[in-house]
């Protein structure tokens, strides 16, 4: 099962798309699939402008799982990695995947649900490259990495710094690489904020030496899990990687 977790707000944001993102889910997985998934989604208390957004998570309701969680802005986007730490907690028991989002994606394929199921969840996570079209990631995370993070989504608000982060770290220390990809699946539908993965990924690395304590207590708790694990951790060694011609994508 996936979980999909994020937060969003329309009020005073162009790049707001929920209704875009939930009707490209719609559009490109079967009703098998839609049972498979859950969405977890975090609202502000003070957004007034959900009126539409709501009816039609309503309309979906006997298509597809989706629950509303609604509490104060609080720290707004600087916060982003306190409202997953908190959905992580509500997620489905049988879910084997937890997909970071944001209401300015939208998926472009189908199958995409049925192949981050058949992926191997061996601790590690989906988005290890930008998709050459996308430049942005949405990271997926297996509950096995996740847990063995004890839901912890770092100190910074960008699942996708997250990610580099603790992958950096574990290559660093145990030459042991936890990410991994899939055809590519989804776009971001702006940019108006001038960030990308390039950007986040980099903002991970000049921060690393501050986050440093964080990622190595992290990494450690995942390598000592993987240990413990009776699955081969082999598959994980670290390789350079390069990405396929971005032909390929078009």
């Amino acid at each position: 099962m996936i979980s999909f977790i994020f937060s969003s707000r329309a009020k005073d944001n162009p790049d707001h798309n929920l209704m875009g993102l939930l009707k490209s889910f719609m559009d490109f997985t079967t009703p098998e699939e839609r049972k498979q998934c859950e969405w977890l989604i975090k609202f502000d208390e003070d957004d007034s402008e959900l009126g539409e957004v709501k009816e039609y998570i309503e309309a979906l309701s006997s298509e597809v799982v989706i629950r509303s969680f609604t509490w104060a802005r609080n720290g707004g986007r600087n916060a982003l990695h306190e409202v997953q730490s908190l959905l992580y907690g509500y997620i489905n028991d049988k879910s084997s995947w937890i997909h970071v989002m944001a209401d300015d994606f939208i998926f472009t394929r189908p199958g995409f649900v049925t192949d981050i199921l058949n992926t191997d969840d061996n601790f590690t996570f989906i988005g290890k490259e930008a998709f050459p079209v996308v430049r942005s990631i949405a990271p997926c995370f297996s509950r096995k990495l996740l847990d063995a993070c004890c839901g912890y989504f770092g100190s910074q608000p960008n699942a996708d710094g997250f990610s580099s982060g603790i992958r950096e770290t574990l290559i660093q220390k145990y030459n042991i690489d936890i990410g991994t990809d899939i055809d590519y699946y989804y776009i971001r539908n702006s940019f108006t904020s001038g960030e990308d993965w390039e950007d986040n990924h980099n903002k991970a690395m000049k921060n690393f030496e501050m986050l440093n304590r964080i990622y190595q207590l992290l990494a450690k708790n995942v390598y000592l899990c993987m240990k413990e694990s009776p699955a081969d951790s082999d598959i994980h060694t670290y390789k350079p990687n390069i990405y396929p011609d971005i032909a390929k994508h078009k």
